[in-house]
C-alpha cells in the first residue's frame, strides 16, 4: 500500500473550505484528471453515500465506484473506491489555524495484479498530484471574488 499525506494552509474559514471540498461538482475544478463526480445515492451526503467518478488517466477514460467512508462536516471527509485493479482511500481533514484552515489530504493506494509493478512510478506521481491539487484549491479559494 502507498500512503501519501499532503497539507496546506488556506486563508479561508473552515466552513468555506469544507463547503468547497464537500461539493462533488467542484472536484473536477481542482483534481487533475477527474472529469466528473456524481452522487448515485439519495441526498443528503453522509457515511455510506455512493458516488461515480469519471477520470482520464494516460488518455484512457475510467469509471470508478466510490463510497463515503467518513463524513463529519467541517472536520473530515473520506471516500473509498476502486477502478480496475487499483483501490484507494482519500481523506480530507479540516483544522482551524491562525489565519484560516489547514487542509490535509491523505491518499492510500492499493495496487493489485500487474499494477504492483508500477509502484515506483505511482508514488511520486501521487505525491506531485496531491501537492498540485491542494495548491489549486488554495488558489481557487483565495482568489479575489
Amino acid at each position: 500500500m502507498i500512503t501519501i499525506e499532503t497539507s496546506i494552509v488556506i486563508n479561508r474559514p473552515v466552513e468555506d473550505v469544507w463547503k468547497f471540498i464537500s461539493t462533488w461538482e467542484n472536484f473536477p475544478q481542482w483534481d487533475r484528471g477527474l472529469v466528473e463526480v456524481t452522487q448515485t445515492s439519495e441526498e443528503p451526503t453522509g457515511v455510506g453515500s455512493t458516488l461515480q467518478s469519471v477520470r482520464l488517466f494516460l488518455g484512457l477514460r475510467g469509471v470508478g465506484a466510490l463510497w463515503v467512508s467518513e463524513y463529519e462536516p467541517n472536520k473530515i471527509l473520506a471516500v473509498k473506491g476502486s477502478e480496475g485493479p487499483i483501490a484507494g482511500h482519500i481523506s480530507f481533514t479540516f483544522e482551524p489555524v491562525e489565519g484560516g484552515t489547514q487542509l490535509t489530504e491523505t491518499r492510500e493506494v492499493e495496487l493489485g495484479g500487474l499494477t504492483r509493478l508500477m509502484a515506483p512510478i505511482i508514488r511520486p506521481t501521487q505525491e506531485r498530484q496531491g501537492r498540485s491539487d491542494l495548491a489549486k484549491v488554495k488558489r481557487i479559494l483565495e482568489a479575489p471574488a
